[in-house]
């Protein structure tokens, strides 16, 4: 869409091979589709980087 712009955070949920459990400490999935709150917020610096915030 016109005017719609994406950061794509892929890189920080799963590698080549596997989405790993466990990131510096931190539990990343809660279930198979969901992300813990502790990880969102870990990430949270590094979205709002590549938006440009």
């Amino acid at each position: 869409m016109a005017g719609v712009h994406v950061v794509d955070m892929n890189d920080a949920l799963c590698g080549r091979e596997a989405c790993a459990a466990v990131v510096g400490n931190i539990i990343v999935w809660r279930d198979y589709h969901h992300m813990t709150a502790s990880y969102a917020l870990a990430l949270a610096p590094y979205l709002a980087r590549a938006a440009g915030l």
